[in-house]
């Protein structure tokens, strides 16, 4: 090898000063990249956690219609992620799983019967029957506020039924005579299973506010008797996780319970001071054989709901809502790279919007951020 070709073959390689140059040349459009990257990569976040959610309400929806029955849509509370020391309610939720209406339930033999009588009341005669005048109108209106439910037997009411056990939980409603008004029932949860144990069952109205109360009637068949046993009944259940694919939001992602509800309810504590849901781990909306939502269930309790629901998308480091110590962090409702969901009430259609600016100096707040939102929604479903 002649010593110009030995000279060719060294220059080959790079001098450490050159590979110091393209490293440094790298680092900074690296360094110029990034910024640029992140917001799209949780812009791209944003709008496939969107595309999730609306994806599984419609499947929900299309589930209810053709299989006539209740099928929703559970959120599960992020555990851990709680609104502050001493309000421990989870406030965000990155699960959700589709759930069903198990059948009602009528006893194990036909023409099964639930025996209910007055929580006050004294046998006077001591013949073993509650007559008329020994049970207790607490407020004079013909009428005893809560009953117990003491048994559960055949049509004849001498054998016992115990097909309820691992079936009726605590918050499930009743009918009785297969008519008139739900009833709630209660009951110690010994093993906190979820499902109640023993006898009695207090048997109660429809939770207030959310629900009219009405109290247990002296005579529900009319035959002039006061009923306290031997009556039919139909217990309708709450909803559970039905078989189905759960849908886990994209990583950092989750949907915003403290700016998420409807007009008269927030998923989760507020700053407006709305009756939040405070109990239960999950939240499951329910959609009816007609398509449209039927109610929201969230511990023992549920709503018919009347107006549009929200969900807001936020980022996972929005969460628990700022206390406003530091300017520079701004609750979810006002940061426009999130997006709203709307599910409309009355046709049971979702939608996907923007988050709109609001003038916080005017005295805006996240009930105007999900007015803009829901303007904006209603033109995309006007627009040919």
């Amino acid at each position: 090898m002649s010593a110009l070709t030995r000279r060719a073959a060294a220059r080959r390689g790079l001098t450490l000063l050159e590979l110091l140059i393209v490293v440094g040349i790298a680092l900074a459009i690296t360094a110029i990249a990034i910024p640029v990257l992140i917001p799209s990569q949780n812009e791209r976040r944003m709008y496939e956690a969107g595309r999730e959610i609306t994806s599984m309400f419609s499947g929900a929806r299309a589930k209810a219609i053709e299989t006539g029955r209740p099928v929703g849509v559970m959120l599960h509370r992020l555990e851990g992620l709680n609104y502050d020391s001493t309000t421990p309610v989870g406030v965000a939720t990155a699960t959700l799983s589709y759930a069903e209406v198990p059948p009602p339930f009528s006893g194990g033999f036909v023409n099964g019967r639930i025996h209910v009588r007055p929580e006050l009341f004294t046998d006077t005669n001591a013949n073993g029957v509650i007559d008329s005048g020994e049970w207790t109108d607490e407020n004079g209106d013909g009428f005893y506020t809560t009953g117990l439910v003491v048994a559960m037997t055949d049509a004849t009411g001498t054998t016992p039924d115990e097909s309820w056990r691992l079936l009726v939980r605590v918050g499930d409603a009743m009918k009785l005579n297969y008519q008139g008004h739900l009833y709630s029932i209660n009951s110690a949860d010994i093993d906190a299973d979820g499902y109640i144990q023993s006898f009695p069952w207090t048997l109660g109205t429809e939770t207030a506010p959310y629900m009219p109360t009405t109290p247990l009637p002296v005579d529900l068949n009319g035959d002039g008797v006061l009923d306290v046993g031997g009556l039919p009944f139909q217990i309708i259940r709450q909803p559970i996780v039905s078989a189905g694919t759960s849908v886990q939001l994209p990583e950092t992602v989750l949907v915003d319970l403290t700016s998420s509800g409807s007009d008269a309810l927030f998923f989760a504590p507020n700053a407006l001071g709305i009756p939040p849901m405070l109990v239960g781990d999950t939240i499951t909306v329910l959609y009816t054989p007609g398509g449209t939502i039927g109610s929201i269930h969230w511990g023992n309790n549920y709503l018919r709901p009347t107006t549009s629901l929200y969900l807001l998308l936020c980022r996972r480091e929005q969460l628990p809502p700022p206390d406003g110590s530091d300017p520079t962090l701004l609750p979810a409702w006002r940061d426009l790279t999130n997006r709203w969901i709307g599910v409309n009430v009355a046709s049971g259609q979702v939608s996907t919007s923007e988050n709109f600016p609001v003038d916080v100096l005017a005295g805006d707040d996240v009930m105007d951020a999900r007015h803009l939102a829901r303007e904006a929604q209603s033109s995309l479903s006007r627009s040919p």
